[in-house]
């Protein structure tokens, strides 16, 4: 598959939850957080967020969806007493999280292999955009990482006012990559924010997740690791693919 356009969601695509800057989070408030078990019960916790973005939910309605499921899911105690705590400081250590996410963003670890997919399609001059529901910083985000010299514009509904699965935010990415968004490739990781949006945009969706979790339309891809991304997107060393962006 060759687009002349790639837009990269952010969170869980480019770059991957932090457990031990969540950690760290949590021992400045005083309370306890496994990073392990942060790691392992992510994916529940991204169905959570989902569930949220399909009941219309956004900014921090969404977002803390995906951060309370996974505190529901894990050891989430005192730090002293090693106590379990309370629905309140639950909420205020979320409240806490988000307040956080303008300095201290938890999706920053750039994801394995992506680096290398983004450099070969940067290098056979293929446009590169960042679409993101984010806080309004992920411009500073982007440009600071890895991913910075390959990234040519970055959407940011923290700067637009509306999000993805917004048709809205799509045709802007598409606007200012130059391209007709039948010829942009989108790839992220939620069903509901970035395939269904992507597809409802008249974009070519590739799912960035594990193992799917509904049954996928026609003509929508999915890939679990960068690697398989790479081999998706023809950016192999040696490999050829057709023209069309379409599957």
């Amino acid at each position: 598959m060759h687009a002349l356009a790639v837009s990269f969601d952010l969170g869980q695509t480019l770059v991957e939850f932090d457990e031990m800057l969540v950690h760290e989070q949590a021992r400045r408030q005083g309370y306890w957080l496994a990073p392990s078990l942060v790691r392992s019960e992510q994916p529940l916790a991204w169905q959570a967020y989902d569930a949220a973005k399909a009941s219309g939910k956004v900014g921090y309605d969404a977002w803390s969806a995906f951060i309370r499921d996974l505190l529901s899911r894990v050891e989430f105690s005192s730090l002293e007493q090693r106590a379990p705590v309370g629905a309140d400081a639950v909420e205020d250590f979320i409240r806490f999280l988000w307040s956080e996410q303008p300095h201290n963003n938890l999706w920053r670890r750039p994801v394995a292999g992506m680096l290398e997919v983004v450099e070969k399609l940067s290098s056979r001059g293929t446009r590169i955009g960042v679409l993101t529901n984010s806080e309004g910083r992920a411009q500073e985000l982007v440009a600071h990482s890895v991913f910075g010299p390959y990234v040519q514009t970055v959407v940011d509904s923290g700067v637009e006012g509306f999000e993805k699965p917004d048709p809205r935010a799509f045709a802007l990415m598409a606007e200012r990559l130059g391209c007709d968004p039948a010829n942009v490739v989108h790839i992220g990781d939620s069903f509901e924010a970035d395939v269904l949006g992507a597809m409802g945009a008249g974009m070519t969706p590739i799912w960035f997740v594990r193992e799917p979790t509904v049954t996928l339309p026609p003509g929508v891809l999915w890939c679990p690791n960068a690697s398989e991304l790479g081999r998706i997107l023809a950016v192999s060393e040696g490999e050829s693919a057709a023209a069309d962006p379409k599957p």
